[in-house]
């Protein structure tokens, strides 16, 4: 096996630039969208909680359908929308 070479560190002797006062490129992710922004997409698509749902009712359909089992996952969310938690979650 060969020995393994490495140099000494010496710093350079040119200054290190100064950053940018300003941010440059798109804003940051972590900033929160305005009420105007959250205001104008609630209420479409179908709500989270009928997700899961409608993703077993769809198992449910392609195996042949039968005693509707998905009614056990749809219930904890019909309870939640009737009981009015459907407006606390983003």
């Amino acid at each position: 096996m060969s020995e393994p070479t490495y140099e000494v560190y010496r710093p350079t002797r040119e200054p290190v630039p100064e950053p940018p006062l300003e941010p440059t490129g798109p804003p940051a992710y972590d900033q929160r969208p305005s009420e105007v922004e959250v205001r104008h997409h609630r209420g479409r698509g179908i709500p989270a909680p009928f997700v899961p749902g409608a993703i077993c009712t769809v198992v449910w359909l392609m195996s042949g359908g039968g005693y509707f089992w998905p009614m056990w996952v749809f219930l904890p969310a019909i309870i939640m929308i009737l009981r009015g938690g459907h407006r606390h979650h983003r």
